[in-house]
């Protein structure tokens, strides 16, 4: 579904980072960090939402981002993190699992939070899931602040989760500390797994010490082999008891990206490192992201009006400029033949002249024939989408597709459910009035369940005879 280009937006209380990287993420786009008026944001909730989304519509205005996609990375006080272990059980009973166990664990009800679930261990024992959770009240209005700045949020995200995308090749156990503005964040990860987080606010460089020498008891000293700092915050006296008091080997978090200096790297760390992870739906089972999930459905409508309307427009284009031109030419030639019929000159001049126009009127039937051959065999996309949307069933997901409407075939891919949903899909489609043929590889079925499948469509398509321009003028001319 989703554009993997996107500006990540981090939000703090005092300040808001903006940043873009480029395609390959080696080099910064654009980047910007903009101070905000005090009293927008208290307690990690946003109180003015009118005035915040005016600043970022300003924001986007003057800086000149053209990419209208976001993901945000709200504060990670305002989130829990839990990570749960579920018995051997097929992929399709994970999610209710998850909801059930969750209920003793997260601080409200299931219908006050937005939540999304990553597994992040899976072997012969079961599996492993992260979850994460934030109220539905604080997570709406950063939503919505976006959405009023007239941008789209495809990501949501927090600052432990982001900072992992930094270290996710890392095997053993990690503590990642980052100090940034207003509040220090601690995370305790294996691999993709972030076992435990901890949030402090104004602290000092003994207390962030002593904290982070708890959290490795904790979780034990074994089980961490390194410390990974990061953020402005960060000093060779903080790095020196660290590793006085830890007996741990300090690195510093990096990135390996040009565009920036080592200070504003630091200070654009977090929404930086939310660009190396994936970009994917709250449905996708290896990725979190919380996005509400009424919103999927919402973007998707509208990323697939603007193609429609891109896609209607070129072909219009393609089609009537070439008529436009045509009957100009067409029109042209009327008037002068209608100036010969008014002279009694029977010369061979005009005789002559009359054959040149006799060449020319071939020419413009030659156009009007390719014309309207063209306007024949081109598929409105609009008819596409009513024969796909009329016999997909919501056990089908299409993620992608590519259209060539000239010659009426149709490349899309998608996730089935199951085999029978997809036959179904497939037999549905052959039977449509508008299809000739249905083609999917072999391959596509080789799952039981989730299949990811390719599939070829061909339109029906009726030859159309062109306009005996050239019988219209001749009679005329000899009348």
């Amino acid at each position: 579904m989703f554009n993997k280009s996107l500006v990540s937006i981090y939000f703090t209380e005092s300040k808001l980072f903006a940043i873009e990287l480029s395609s390959n993420k080696k080099n910064v786009k654009k980047s910007v960090a903009l101070h905000l008026p005090p009293g927008l944001i208290k307690n990690y909730r946003i109180v003015d939402k009118e005035a915040l989304s005016k600043i970022i519509k300003r924001l986007w205005e003057r800086t000149n981002f053209k990419e209208k996609s976001v993901g945000i990375v709200v504060p990670e006080f305002s989130t829990f993190t839990k990570l749960l272990k579920l018995p051997k059980i097929s992929v399709s009973e994970i999610n209710e699992a998850v909801e059930w166990q969750a209920q003793e664990y997260l601080p409200d009800s299931k219908e006050n939070l937005i939540s999304d679930w990553k597994v992040v261990r899976r072997d012969e024992t079961g599996f492993e899931v992260l979850l994460v959770a934030i109220p539905k009240d604080i997570l709406s209005t950063y939503v919505e602040v976006t959405e009023a700045a007239g941008l789209y949020p495809l990501l949501v995200a927090t600052p432990s989760f982001s900072l992992t995308n930094l270290v996710s090749k890392e095997t053993d156990g990690l503590l990642l500390i980052y100090m940034g503005l207003g509040e220090t964040v601690l995370v305790f990860s294996i691999g993709e797994k972030i076992l435990g987080t901890s949030v402090l606010s104004g602290v000092e460089t003994e207390d962030l010490t002593e904290m982070s020498f708890k959290m490795i008891n904790h979780y034990g000293k074994d089980v961490i082999s390194k410390v990974f700092v990061g953020g402005r915050g960060i000093s060779e006296e903080l790095v020196g008891n660290l590793k006085a008091k830890l007996n741990k080997n300090i690195f510093p978090m990096k990135v390996n990206v040009k565009g920036l200096g080592e200070e504003s790297l630091q200070d654009f760390l977090i929404p930086l490192s939310m660009q190396y992870g994936k970009i994917e739906e709250p449905a996708d089972p290896g990725t979190l992201n919380l996005l509400p999930a009424g919103l999927v459905d919402k973007y998707k409508k509208a990323k697939m009006k603007v193609q429609v309307w891109s896609i209607t427009l070129t072909i219009t284009l393609f089609v009537w400029i070439p008529f436009m031109v045509v009957l100009g030419s067409f029109l042209t030639l009327s008037q002068q033949v209608a100036s010969f019929k008014v002279t009694n000159e029977r010369s061979i001049q005009i005789t002559k002249q009359r054959e040149n126009l006799e060449s020319e009127i071939k020419k413009i039937n030659e156009i009007s024939s390719k014309v309207q051959k063209i306007k024949s065999a081109t598929v409105l996309p609009q008819t596409v989408l009513n024969i796909i949307a009329r016999v997909k069933s919501t056990n089908i997901s299409i993620t992608d597709y590519q259209m060539d409407l000239d010659k009426g075939v149709i490349k899309m891919g998608g996730i089935s459910g199951d085999r029978t949903s997809l036959v179904n899909f497939s037999k549905s489609l052959e039977d449509s009035p508008e299809v000739s043929a249905v083609e999917i590889p072999i391959s596509s079925f080789e799952e039981e369940l989730n299949l990811e499948f390719e599939m070829t469509i061909y339109l029906r398509q009726e030859d159309s005879k062109p306009i005996p321009t050239s019988k219209i003028i001749k009679e005329n001319y000899d009348e």
